[in-house]
């Protein structure tokens, strides 16, 4: 334990923020969580409840959180991944894990209007989504999604699916609307990877297809289908059925 007493003028979270820089780094994640709590004293909240109402589950699956995953050539906390998924959903924009605490400092002070509560609860929403996608009933159609994703390495769909998935705990979106739109995007990822075609631009590609979910949701499934179809780009266009038997064989 250490103690460290501050003057007046002295500013916790960048003593934070530096205090480890000769030790193990911390994780983004761990000055995101600091900064949040630190704001939220400021603005008068009880630390502890917002801790046992919107953090705890973070620590109580910790090795779920915590636990090193690949993401491309590189191993991350699976929680980092989460935080820079989560970071790409809100920004809709291509978010680098070395910049993902700058970026989210950023944005927890220009949304929200800047409430730390409000983002704390946004991160809990969200984050409890993201858990569930390794809890979809197995033999399920959503749980077969999953496996082949995981098969396929491609995290980058999962900004696209945090949100559709929060459209359908909201009751926005049935159940039989999300399969139609996982059968698309699983078509399009199993024949691109069948004719042996480039990933390079499925970042972007995703974070383009969020879009889709900004109109009516009963046609949704149509519209993520006609977003893939108008991909003309060969890095990015649908494969066709000869493409795909011709490469099968």
């Amino acid at each position: 334990m250490v103690v460290i007493d501050l003057g007046e003028g002295d500013d916790p979270q960048m003593i934070f923020e530096t205090l480890n820089a000769r030790g193990t780094p911390l994780l983004p994640t761990d000055l995101v969580k600091n900064l949040l709590f630190h704001r939220a004293i400021t603005q008068g909240e009880d630390s502890d409840e917002l801790y046992q109402r919107y953090w705890r589950p973070f620590d109580d699956e910790e090795r779920f959180w915590r636990k090193e995953i690949g993401r491309g050539r590189l191993t991350r906390a699976r929680i980092d991944i989460f935080l820079q998924l989560y970071m790409s959903r809100q920004l809709r924009d291509d978010v680098q894990i070395g910049h993902l605490y700058t970026r989210f400092r950023r944005f927890a002070a220009e949304s929200l209007d800047g409430v730390a509560r409000r983002h704390m609860e946004a991160l809990a929403h969200y984050a409890a989504i993201y858990r569930e996608f390794d809890r979809e009933p197995e033999g399920s159609r959503e749980h077969m999604f999953f496996l082949r994703i995981a098969a396929m390495d491609t995290a980058t769909v999962h900004p696209f699916l945090l949100e559709m998935f929060s459209l359908r705990r909201a009751g926005r979106l049935e159940a039989p609307a999300v399969r139609e739109v996982l059968e698309t995007v699983e078509s399009f990822l199993v024949r691109r990877m069948l004719c042996q075609m480039s990933t390079k631009g499925y970042n972007r590609l995703f974070i383009d297809l969020l879009e889709t979910l900004d109109g009516e949701p009963a046609e949704l499934s149509s519209r993520v289908r006609c977003f893939f179809t108008a991909q003309g780009a060969e890095s990015l266009r649908w494969p066709t059925d000869d493409e795909l038997r011709r490469a099968w064989m």
